[in-house]
């Protein structure tokens, strides 16, 4: 054994390119260990060249996340500044009133009307309803999702967008760039065989990484105009319970009526920016469709960048601001803005029952969960309440306020949703269906564990740096 320590000391300073050191012998003929011979010029020469590496992309890390977060900045001052303030010289009418959805649809650019039927679905049970309507259709179908992967699922999907197009049906399939790119390439052949298009939404090009930034985060699925759905969902196995984050937590919406045709148009603009068509057909909004049979007033709320504020900025700051009973918001990826927290805590101070559900152990990014984290102690002191979810990763994008005013989309609370992505969501005034939306989030709460401001301060030192770290790319997340 000793003799096998002496080679392995041997092989070393060969390796190192130093001279040979042998440990002197003891008096029972066993060489010393060696481990207190000095360390070889050229072996610690070679260790002080690593540190510096180590040390230089360390500092390069940190550059290019400070200038990345620079650009940003510069980029927000050309293209305009946040809502800081809703000042209510004249209050709001309460969302419970009959002028509330006119004044807020005014503001934030929402048109709304009467006659609309939505039903909320849950989790992936989204898909086998999605794919019955996908097989009843009889003359087009549009569909418009952020994120695609290969598997189960999208291959289920796939096999129902070739069949609709083999019997007919004009389909036109757009995926995001960036997170369906993949999956449309692979479509794009094999549907324009049976008469269907598929496209990318904004494909990243070394031309265009100016545009890179801004995604399309929506979602939305309309059959022969009459039939539409939207909601978080993606085409990926991961939602219906593949990984590791178990089934996900998920909130869709079906609804017909006149509603649809705010969704559609929302995708025909985007289709006319993708491919340069704009398609004028008929089918895509049949006759008869805006006259709805529902009993809900509705509305689409289709949020773009641009050089002023958005849609859904003034949407989210005019909600918080005219909640008078009670604010619930369930969200996937919450880092709001200093001018939201400030909404958010006058909200509760002035008496509104502010709680907030977010992700919990199990979520797919956690660096937007620390970047939140940061703002976590300025809401608790101001009154906000805050739950995690524990058994699956949370990816619904919800929100009642007075238990009659709701949204279900793709909208996260987040600066990259308010600020740069497109992003579409569905927003109800109904009572009926506020209320289902306040007992979903409450049943909700029974699986979810309630942050205290005692707990969230005693997190580690080292939580607090991570956080710290990652609010230097913020405005990105």
């Amino acid at each position: 054994m000793a003799r096998a320590g002496c080679d392995r000391d041997l092989a070393g300073e060969i390796r190192g390119g130093g001279p040979l050191s042998v440990s002197p012998m003891t008096s029972d003929g066993v060489r010393e260990s060696s481990a207190a011979t000095p360390e070889t010029p050229a072996r610690s020469g070679q260790e002080r060249a690593r540190r510096r590496v180590r040390v230089a992309w360390g500092f390069a890390a940190v550059l290019l996340v400070g200038l990345g977060a620079l650009v940003h900045r510069l980029a927000d001052a050309v293209r305009g500044s946040s809502i800081d303030a809703v000042p209510l010289e004249q209050p709001l009418p309460a969302p419970g009133q009959a002028a509330w959805a006119a004044r807020v649809g005014t503001l934030a650019e929402i048109p709304f009307s009467e006659g609309n039927s939505v039903e909320i679905i849950a989790d992936g049970d989204v898909y086998p309803r999605m794919l019955d309507d996908l097989a009843s259709a009889r003359a087009s179908i549009t569909f418009l999702i952020y994120f695609c992967d290969p598997g189960t699922l999208s291959a289920s999907f796939t096999e129902a967008l070739l069949a609709a197009a083999r019997r007919g049906v004009h389909v036109r399939f757009l995926g995001d760039g960036y997170g369906c790119r993949k999956y449309v390439r692979a479509l794009r052949p094999v549907l324009a065989r049976v008469g269907g298009a598929a496209a990318e939404f904004r494909p990243i090009r070394w031309y265009s990484l100016h545009r890179a930034q801004h995604r399309n985060h929506a979602r939305s699925v309309v059959i022969d105009g009459r039939v539409a759905y939207t909601g978080g969902f993606g085409l990926a196995d991961r939602w219906i319970g593949s990984g590791e984050l178990g089934v996900w937590r998920e909130m869709s919406v079906r609804f017909t009526g006149p509603a649809v045709a705010g969704i559609q148009a929302a995708f025909v603009s985007s289709w006319a920016e993708a491919t340069g068509d704009l398609v004028p057909d008929e089918d895509l909004l049949p006759s008869g469709a805006s006259e709805g049979s529902g009993p809900m007033e509705a509305g689409v709320l289709a949020s773009r960048p641009g050089l002023g504020t958005t849609t859904a900025q003034r949407f989210l700051a005019l909600t918080i601001a005219g909640a008078r009973e009670s604010l619930y918001v369930t969200n996937a990826y919450f880092v709001p803005s200093a001018p939201l927290r400030l909404l958010l805590v006058e909200a509760a101070r002035r008496g509104v029952d502010v709680r907030i559900l977010l992700p919990g152990p199990r979520t797919d990014h956690a660096s937007t969960k620390w970047a939140g984290q940061m703002y976590f102690d300025e809401l608790l002191e101001g009154g906000v309440r805050i739950w995690e979810y524990q058994p699956s990763m949370l990816h619904a994008k919800a929100l009642v306020a007075d238990g009659v005013w709701a949204t279900v989309g793709s909208l996260n609370f987040d600066r990259r949703s308010l600020r740069l992505n497109e992003e579409w969501s569905l927003v109800v005034h109904d009572p009926g269906f506020g209320q289902a939306m306040d007992s979903i989030f409450l049943a909700d709460l029974e699986y979810a564990r309630e942050l205290t401001l005692d707990v969230h301060r005693t997190r580690p030192f080292r939580e607090r740096l991570r956080e710290l770290v990652v609010s230097l790319v913020a405005p990105l997340l």
